[in-house]
């Protein structure tokens, strides 16, 4: 689900006093992905381009967003946002449902 430029900035800027958020500031594109409810991400895999955010939003308890990639911010467990400067796809879980398939990427092109 892309949102329009002025939703993303006006979630963003709510999120950035957050530890869980990244973000460059004002992100021309953003993709939503719900946490939850159940173990699922939804989507679960995206494609987005060079320099856009997602959005991570929390529909239930007990998840989080941990990225595999070394560096990447720790487990969040509230709205997430992390913007996405290089190219590759970069692989998510959720830790204490991964075993269950609560995983994901965002492929950067």
């Amino acid at each position: 689900m892309r949102l329009s430029a002025i939703a993303a900035v006006g979630v963003v800027s709510t999120v950035l006093a957050c530890s869980d958020a990244t973000s460059s500031g004002n992100p021309t594109q953003a993709t939503q992905i719900n946490v939850g409810p159940g173990n699922s991400f939804n989507p679960k895999n995206v494609t987005v381009s060079q320099g856009d955010t997602v959005i991570w939003v929390f529909s239930g308890g007990g998840h989080d967003v941990t990225f595999a990639t070394s560096g990447a911010p720790a487990g969040c467990v509230s709205l997430c946002v992390r913007t996405f400067p290089t190219k590759g796809t970069f692989n998510y879980y959720c830790t204490p449902h991964a075993g269950l398939g609560m995983v994901g990427s965002v492929t950067v092109q």
